[in-house]
């Protein structure tokens, strides 16, 4: 009787492990779905592995959650990201020039080299973002939080950074 509690037991706790580990990972069917229409409003793309991806003009609006996402050498000019969770990202050397992150999510993102000229990142959350490098030309940083962000130049911006980094 004990032995077969037990293994009912590791039963269910290797079928929990593996529902929860498919519900943190993204939806495959977005990411096909992002590749052959570029647009996936509201989709799952947690962890997707996005480099070399060719998205100028892509439709990620609603909060798309692309928490963790590899975003490596991706172009996403004039993209619309308003409201995408980009939490951890890895967004080295992404051109994201006229893109729209109004209100995005990117705490802890590293946007070392990222190219976001005339990007709108208006209330944009760049809590500890790292932005070293990252090209920043008329892009608009209105009301956009920047406490502990890694600036361009590689400083640190202390906390009460909204829309400028104070240094």
């Amino acid at each position: 009787m004990k032995r077969l509690l037990v293994k009912a037991l590791i039963i269910a706790v290797t079928g929990f492990s593996v529902l929860t580990a498919q519900a943190w990972a993204f939806n495959a069917a977005d990411l096909a779905k992002l590749k052959s229409t570029n647009q996936c409003q509201g989709c799952n793309l947690t962890d997707a592995d996005l480099t070399d991806a060719r998205l100028q003009g892509a439709d990620l609006t609603g909060r798309t959650d692309l928490s963790g996402a590899k975003l490596i050498r991706t172009y996403l000019t004039n993209a619309r990201l308003n409201n995408a969770l980009l939490n951890y990202a890895e967004m080295y050397d992404v051109h994201m020039s006229g893109a729209d992150l109004s209100n995005a999510v990117l705490q802890s993102a590293k946007l070392s080299g990222a190219d976001l000229k005339s990007a709108k990142l208006i209330n944009a959350d760049l809590y500890r973002a790292n932005l070293t490098g990252a090209k920043l030309d008329n892009a608009d940083l209105t009301g956009a939080l920047l406490d502990g962000a890694t600036w361009t130049d590689g400083s640190k911006c202390k906390d009460g950074s909204v829309g400028t980094c104070i240094k």
